[in-house]
């Protein structure tokens, strides 16, 4: 399934106007942010595409080449399941992405896979004590034989550039109460001063992956790891 129109404008122009109200370094942290500002209906409508401050209508193509209409209202009212287009089951990449990180044991694939999702301490786990309990838990799967193969860190749901500010911090405004955030360090992370640091293997994924809750990228790490493993038998 595919969206092609937002309201009255096709998708290509929505893309266009959702990027300079988004703030974003580059193409990916756009992206990553795009579907929760779709989601608040009054952007939208600010923006000249959406049918009311409190209603838009997505038009979506189906596997199945159909061409339907979801509202998306105040009472969160659009639904991919009524398309039988609800997901088997999230990927990880996909879940706790409000936490600034996480981690997780895989044991079927012999792997700790770590999520940063922000450069900010989490003020119930400041970064250096996950850190330390990060490094005990793993101490603890190695203690009790399981193998890890593979320790892999995920930054996909954390935009900027390699050299951007960040270490964010948090204050609510005196009257409206509202909460604001602001960098506080800048980070030089790349010698030059490029939009993304892209991966060797690149691999884009796909409705029909997300619907079947597959994740491309630890598909093909899986894939690589395996070629890189000798042959049986062999050193």
């Amino acid at each position: 399934m595919r969206v092609t129109a937002v309201g009255k404008l096709l998708i290509d122009e929505v893309w266009t106007r959702l990027c300079e109200v988004i703030s974003h370094d580059n193409d990916a942290a756009a992206m990553a942010n795009a579907p929760q500002v779709l989601e608040t209906t009054g952007i939208p409508h600010a923006l000249g595409f959406g049918d009311s401050r409190d209603r838009a209508t997505f038009t979506v193509v189906t596997d199945a080449g159909e061409q339907k209409a979801l509202e998306l209202g105040p009472d969160g009212g659009m639904s991919l399941g009524s398309l039988g287009d609800e997901p088997k089951a999230l990927p990880l990449w996909r879940q706790r992405r409000g936490e600034n990180y996480w981690f997780a044991h895989v044991p079927e694939q012999q792997m700790v896979y770590l999520q940063y999702n922000r450069c900010a301490d989490d003020p119930q786990k400041p970064f250096a004590q996950w850190v330390a309990e990060m490094e005990d838990a793993i101490e603890g799967i190695a203690i009790e034989g399981q193998e890890i193969a593979t320790f892999l860190i995920d930054l996909r749901n954390n935009g900027g550039k390699p050299r951007s500010y960040g270490e964010i911090k948090f204050l609510e405004l005196a009257n409206s109460k509202l909460q604001a955030s602001y960098s506080t360090k800048f980070f030089e992370l790349a010698p030059d001063d490029a939009l993304s640091v892209l991966p060797d293997i690149e691999t884009p994924g796909s409705f029909a992956q997300w619907k079947e809750g597959r994740d491309p990228a630890l598909e093909a790490i899986a894939k690589h790891r395996a070629a890189c493993e000798p042959a049986s038998g062999g050193r």
